[in-house]
């Protein structure tokens, strides 16, 4: 397996990491349980993966937890999200550090390398920069996130209008946009 620094961040990372969303969260959407989650989160870690990544709204982060339960702490990096704002409602910064807390009580860990700020929308950037990072920046002193991502939401947002102007705060270290075989527009 061949890894790499990751953004910003002095973390290096397989060049294949382990999504635990997609259609399949891990199997667990597809009808498989979390037992089978957690051998594919094991056997990535056998094949070298040691990039995982999860969110609060995959319903996967249990099942990430027992797979690298065993791992050293430094062999694995591991990166979650939650969304600010959703379906048209705000979440609060309350919520939002909340969410931080379930996941990494979830994942049964300390810390998480990589905390994002899971499909943010246009509309509500300003709220998030204005009242959301400046939290979460007091959360990441406490030692609970070692650095902050922040994802788009490809749906509304084709032409990477958050990651674009998120580029220039200098507060995100890991930025994940929207690209595959059906939407190219980052090239």
């Amino acid at each position: 397996m061949d890894y790499v620094k990751l953004g910003s961040t002095n973390l290096n990372v397989s060049v294949a990491g382990l999504g635990c969303g997609g259609n399949s969260k891990l199997g667990l959407w597809r009808g498989k349980n979390k037992a089978h989650a957690v051998r594919l989160v094991r056997r990535a870690l056998e094949l070298g993966v040691n990039f995982i990544d999860t969110a609060h709204s995959y319903g996967t982060e249990e099942a990430v937890g027992e797979g690298i339960k065993g791992v050293p702490r430094d062999d694995v990096v591991i990166g979650t999200k939650y969304h600010p704002a959703w379906d048209g409602k705000i979440h609060s910064v309350k919520t939002v550090i909340a969410g931080l807390n379930e996941s990494l009580q979830r994942l049964d860990l300390d810390y998480v390398d990589i905390f994002h700020l899971h499909g943010v929308h246009p509309k509500y950037y300003s709220y998030v920069m204005e009242d959301v990072v400046p939290a979460l920046m007091k959360e990441q002193d406490k030692g609970k996130f070692r650095h902050l991502g922040i994802t788009e939401l490809a749906t509304v947002d084709p032409g990477h209008e958050v990651l674009i102007r998120a580029a220039d705060e200098g507060y995100f270290d890991v930025f994940m946009m929207a690209f595959h075989l059906m939407h190219q527009t980052a090239r």
